[in-house]
């Protein structure tokens, strides 16, 4: 538990980042947006003293829906984690009945969204089956719906994961146009850890396709199997990361590759791994 304070215009999470904590904001005020800083962006909440924030993705593992901005100077937020949030109900019951009221309200307000979306399509088979044509406040719902349908499928497929990105990045310097070579003896037998940032994206693999992408609530498991206080100089994870060589430089994946980006989110300095040569199957069949 920690409790920090920020500035006006600081980002506290972005909409699809891994959701490892929530807030309660003890002084100040946070605006929640979705589609934050491009011409879409809607501010959706104002989130002032004893409200919480981020809980929802945190408690069910999945990536960030929404962007939180801090809107005054010396807000004070306290952050909690998953081990945190069951001591800070055991040492306060009274929040429990707060965050499940404020839980409440927002699936009240989603219900509301969803009765005012059938509600629009409801209008619009109307006019289409009368031939009236659509009003301009109605072509308005219809957008909004439409983006709003993009939005979700973009977060669900990878886009907005907040690894995605660099997925993307990586391939275009170590995808396809980079060459698999084989190991020298000695290295294939004695090179047992690489750093993460030598290890490269498979372009074949369901990862790093836009259709599927990472997926954030692996990236979040893995992330939390590693233990606080461990050296961060020290490889993580008993199972190692199969690799191939690549010509240009590093290492190419070709299994583990969620275990991958949890030790880059994290800034672990070690991956263990095991070096694959063209034609091995190394028990990957």
């Amino acid at each position: 538990m920690e409790t920090v304070t920020t500035s006006k215009g600081q980002i506290l999470f972005r909409e699809g980042d891994l959701a490892l904590s929530m807030y309660v904001i003890k002084a100040g005020s946070v605006g929640v947006y979705t589609d934050y800083g491009t011409s879409g962006e809607k501010q959706i909440a104002v989130l002032k003293q004893d409200d919480f924030l981020g809980e929802m993705g945190m408690i069910e593992g999945l990536p960030r829906n929404a962007t939180a901005v801090i809107l005054e100077d010396a807000t004070v937020l306290t952050e909690l984690n998953e081990e945190d949030l069951a001591l800070f109900f055991r040492n306060r019951p009274d929040q429990i009945i707060r965050i499940m009221r404020q839980l409440s309200s927002r699936i009240r307000e989603i219900d509301g969204r969803f009765y005012s979306a059938c509600h629009a399509l409801r209008e619009s088979e109307a006019a289409s089956q009368s031939g009236t044509g659509k009003s301009d406040d109605l072509n308005r719902k219809l957008r909004e719906i439409s983006r709003e349908a993009d939005r979700q499928d973009s977060i669900r497929i990878g886009q907005y994961s907040s690894f995605f990105p660099y997925v993307l990045e990586d391939l275009e310097q170590y995808g396809k146009k980079a060459n698999v070579v084989k190991a020298g003896f000695l290295e294939k037998k004695f090179k047992r850890t690489a750093a993460p940032e030598d290890l490269h994206a498979n372009p074949d693999d369901e990862f790093s396709k836009a259709s599927v992408g990472p997926n954030d609530r692996i990236i979040m498991e893995y992330v939390k199997m590693i233990p606080q206080l461990r050296r961060f100089d020290e490889p993580i994870y008993p199972e190692p990361v199969y690799v191939s060589k690549l010509e240009s430089g590093g290492y190419r994946i070709l299994n583990g590759h969620h275990r991958w980006a949890a030790a880059l989110k994290c800034g672990q300095e070690k991956l263990r791994i095991r070096i694959l040569n063209p034609g091995d199957s190394g028990g990957l069949l």
